[in-house]
């Protein structure tokens, strides 16, 4: 199951060679089987390829990826996703059409750092150049801001004693400061930044996330949604769409629409911060953004799989 990029996979290099204008050289078997409506979490994970650095990929467990192949990533920090598929996708018709076996490669990228690591990247600003769609995974982050706190709370109290003089212990960045910088990333850079306990969660996590992704390519709401706004509708420009789709749920009146705007402006990344998050997040004001009944009804139209799913309760 753990093999290098060279072991077995030659069939899949090659590229796509169908003409994607010419369905009458497929039976309509072929045509049916390619756009199949219902696939297994099985079938979806075999077509997934994960890359993971060496050292994590040595903490993984033969059936933990269930089915899905990894590969040894040759950057230590670094996660990627790649799918094997033997169809490409018609955005025109909106169906696959069968192809010579090759791969792709996925957007995402997961960046994963231990917590001192992460944060001396912050002070330097070393997160300026992120590939697309990243995502920052950070072990032990919570625990180090907590040892970071707790000798904030020791240095006070030894102030407060009279006894500074007799330590030689001292804060270099205070807990504040490195959330407000670690705020400030996630809200310039569009990324998700998730702490994590031990690489063992993180693993889970990207097992999880990569069913998320394998099943992405699939689900006609996750594939149209971004293109669907792109495209926009006659008379109107790519903000008004937006507000006008963000309308239709209840308690959304054009104001809050733009203030949501502000931080999400367009639909795929909604989509992606309720893939990651059960919420949407609050305001540099510590406000939330959506109302909670709200935020509920579109976390179910964003990511549900059941087209029988009602969206609001009552």
């Amino acid at each position: 199951m753990f093999s290098s990029p060279a072991n077995d996979l030659s069939k899949y290099t090659t590229k796509p060679t169908t003409s994607a204008n010419d369905l009458s050289k497929y039976t309509n078997k072929q045509l049916t089987a390619a756009n199949k409506v219902t696939r297994s979490r099985e079938e979806l994970m075999s077509e997934m390829i994960v890359s993971l650095p060496q050292w994590l990929l040595n903490q993984a467990t033969e059936d933990q990826f269930e089915g899905a192949q990894l590969r040894v990533h040759d950057l230590d920090s670094e996660v990627k996703w790649k799918r094997k598929v033997n169809t490409v996708y018609d955005k025109t018709r909106d169906i696959f059409i069968p192809c010579d076996a090759h791969e792709i490669e996925e957007r995402f990228t997961l960046l994963y750092f231990e917590a001192e690591q992460f944060v001396k990247k912050l002070i330097s600003q070393g997160f300026q150049d992120l590939p697309p769609q990243a995502i920052v995974m950070v072990e032990k982050y919570h625990q180090y801001l907590t040892k970071i706190d707790n000798l904030e709370n020791r240095i006070y109290k030894n102030k407060v004693l009279g006894k500074e003089n007799r330590s030689t212990e001292k804060v270099e960045i205070t807990v504040k400061e490195i959330e407000a910088m670690a705020n400030k990333l996630e809200y310039n850079k569009y990324i998700n930044i998730f702490p994590v306990k031990s690489s063992q969660e993180a693993l889970d996590w990207i097992v999880s996330f990569t069913y998320t992704i394998s099943d992405a390519r699939y689900n006609r709401l996750q594939r149209s949604a971004e293109s669907n706004l792109i495209a926009g509708t006659a008379g109107h420009d790519y903000k008004s769409t937006y507000i006008e789709t963000i309308r239709k749920f209840k308690l959304m009146p054009t104001m809050k629409c733009e203030r949501l705007f502000v931080y999400y402006d367009n639909l795929y990344k909604i989509y992606q911060k309720f893939v990651m998050s059960n919420s949407l997040g609050n305001d540099d004001d510590d406000r939330r953004l959506v109302p909670e009944t709200t935020e509920k009804g579109m976390r179910t139209l964003f990511t549900s799989d059941d087209p029988e799913q009602v969206i609001y309760d009552s």
